[in-house]
């Protein structure tokens, strides 16, 4: 199997959507020589990191390599560029790309795709409007987006005991 290597991303997971990202995590091999690094090609809407902003013809691999985390880049990350914060919405997709020392560059595969939301939900509340004395008012929240964990609900009742998380 001499000079097939190859090299894949462990993280983010393709298809998913993400708040932030820090760092892209991934694995390579080489059967009959040594990955001597992995670099890597971040698409946005047919455009390229060129290392300051998407102007390059795609894909594109940045001289900035990944850091070794493994032997041999065996497994590596890679700094994720801070363009997130302004991404909400944007598609990306990421490639890589090995090098081995007796095979030269990998032909990249297609990649992972994944999509920034690094807006906080909202949320809206409603209630019946009648007075309440003694009985039952509903409350309804409605999200904006899935709520991963059950939300923490506090009603203030002046005079009163308080209520919360009350199902």
């Amino acid at each position: 199997i001499s000079g097939l290597f190859y090299s894949s991303l462990s993280t983010p997971a393709d298809g998913s959507t993400i708040k932030t990202l820090t760092s892209v995590t991934g694995t390579s091999l080489d059967f009959g020589g040594t990955v001597t690094g992995v670099k890597v090609s971040i698409n946005k809407g047919g455009s390229c990191w060129g290392g300051s902003s998407f102007n390059q013809t795609c894909p594109y691999f940045t001289s900035n390599s990944a850091t070794n985390t493994g032997t041999n880049f065996s497994t590596w990350s890679f700094a994720f560029p801070s363009f997130t914060s302004s991404a909400t919405g944007d598609s990306i997709t990421i490639q890589t790309q090995a090098t081995s020392s007796t095979s030269g560059t990998e032909t990249p595969s297609s990649g992972r795709t994944f999509t920034f939301d690094n807006v906080a939900p909202t949320v809206a509340l409603t209630y019946t409007a009648s007075s309440v004395g003694v009985g039952t008012q509903t409350v309804t929240a409605t999200y904006s987006e899935a709520v991963s964990s059950a939300p923490n609900i506090s009603i203030n009742q002046p005079g009163t005991t308080d209520i919360s998380n009350v199902a």
